[in-house]
């Protein structure tokens, strides 16, 4: 018969014992075998619990917020985030079948998020990262945005809305935003910079998300001043409303702007760049992958970053017949 610790330590690395065994612990006169016993009782009880709320939302296409909640913080007190990516994104897939557009753009964000913050095991599958562009393309295609017909704006300079997440004066984005702010033929091209404040708490926020980024504002001051003494007209999304709401604010401003190229530093866990992608908003739009890309029907070109990224997705684009000239960025050494 395996000892108490023997046991102990199987539950502890997250096998499913026979909870019988515990029993003869769980009634000792010895209040640490109790304590001990008990406990892991209750971690197997939790575990099995765990696994019957996923059962239950498979059974009913993830389409209940409450027990998808209560999987959610059975999974955090477990330690077991990396496994909520899934079922979150089809919570909000299930969200934007019922019209529920911001809800389920929300939970996807949400699950997105959580999984980069977990070692990024989900997005790991190209499957999974383009069935959320899917659902991405189907809110946008659904919700009620009408843009013009025609985007050729016959500009004397090239306008280019350069579109990212969040502005931060210590992160890469911030450093992009300054370098291309300096060194852009400002002859040639009009830069303008966009940001979708996709991390920060919204007023109507209709799926709360694992944690909340201070607005660019604060958080990139000296950034925005860099740029205003450049001549750099930036525009920040209102915290107000939801990310449907964000999303057509955006769109709406590139449409004002007049804008020719749309470069969006992005990823899958902005659902309002992501949106907003696949919506007629400029005659060309590009995708600065730096970790993965949107994989968004209207995008038509994405640039990597990352070498591993790019090895991984050269041959998917060419089979999808979508003409797109996919390179990484060459990175100087010295």
């Amino acid at each position: 018969m395996a000892s108490l610790m023997e046991l102990v330590d199987r539950v502890n690395k997250g096998e499913m014992i026979d909870s019988e065994l515990l029993e003869v612990y769980q009634e000792s006169p010895n209040s640490a075998e109790k304590f001990l016993a008990h406990h892991a009782r209750a971690m197997l009880d939790l575990r099995r619990a765990h696994q019957h709320m996923l059962q239950s939302l498979e059974a009913i296409d993830y389409s209940d917020q409450k027990v998808l909640n209560q999987f959610v913080s059975v999974s955090s007190f477990l330690g077991q985030n990396d496994l909520r990516a899934n079922p979150v994104v089809r919570f909000g897939a299930s969200a934007i079948a019922r019209r529920e557009y911001a809800l389920g753009m929300e939970a996807i964000q949400n699950g997105v998020s959580v999984d980069f913050a977990n070692g990024s095991i989900y997005t790991a599958d190209r499957e999974n990262c383009q069935f959320v562009a899917t659902q991405y393309d189907r809110a946008a295609q659904l919700i009620n945005w009408q843009g013009p017909s025609d985007v050729n704006w016959n500009n004397k300079q090239t306008k280019i809305a350069y579109v990212v997440s969040g502005i931060a004066d210590d992160d890469v984005t911030g450093r992009t935003l300054r370098s291309l702010a300096k060194h852009h033929d400002s002859k040639r091209f009009k830069l303008q910079v966009y940001s979708t404040e996709a991390g920060v708490r919204r007023e109507r926020q209709q799926f709360t998300q694992a944690s909340y980024a201070g607005p660019s504002t604060k958080r990139g001051a000296q950034t925005f001043d860099f740029l205003a003494k450049l001549k750099v007209q930036t525009w920040v999304a209102p915290p107000d409303g939801d990310a449907v709401a964000a999303a057509k604010e955006l769109a709406n401003q590139l449409i004002k702007d007049r804008v020719d190229v749309v470069i969006f530093d992005a990823t899958q866990a902005d659902p309002i760049a992501a949106v907003v992608a696949s919506w007629n908003v400029a005659r060309v739009k590009i995708n600065l992958a730096r970790r993965l890309p949107l994989y968004a029907m209207g995008v038509d070109s994405v640039i990597y970053t990352d070498q591993g990224r790019y090895d991984a997705d050269k041959d998917f684009w060419p089979a999808q017949g979508r003409g797109r000239q996919v390179r990484p960025r060459r990175h100087r050494r010295g």
